[in-house]
């Protein structure tokens, strides 16, 4: 059975990054790439925070280190999540990370989970 073939049989699950330190750019280099093991496609993309900012969080998404403006996802000053709906497909072997844009609040204990929701 093909890569594209299981992707169509078995539904993409979940992927999550998390960051549990307190927030900045410099951590964007501590975020791991997710490898597709076979064609998935992810329907949204969210983010959350523990701690309201008062500025927004911003998480651009990347798909084989480009850019998917269309994937960003911004979590609005005062809130604590932040979700896009938005389809990305994915073959065999792509990969998938989110990216630190904006931080809302470098305040110790702001942590992020960032995630890709599966179809």
């Amino acid at each position: 059975m093909s890569a594209e073939d299981l992707g169509r049989k078995f539904p993409t699950p979940d992927v999550e990054f998390g960051l549990g330190a307190q927030l900045s750019l410099d951590l964007n280099a501590f975020i791991e790439e997710h490898c597709a093991p076979r064609a998935e496609t992810f329907v949204a993309f969210d983010a959350n925070i523990p701690l309201i900012a008062d500025r927004d969080t911003i998480v651009d998404w990347y798909l084989n280190s480009v850019l998917v403006s269309a994937a960003r996802v911004t979590i609005t000053a005062g809130q604590l999540h932040g979700r896009t709906s938005y389809t990305m497909n994915l073959s065999q072997f792509d990969r998938v990370r989110p990216q630190l844009a904006q931080v809302g609040s470098t305040s110790p204990g702001t942590a992020i989970t960032m995630g890709a929701r599966g179809s």
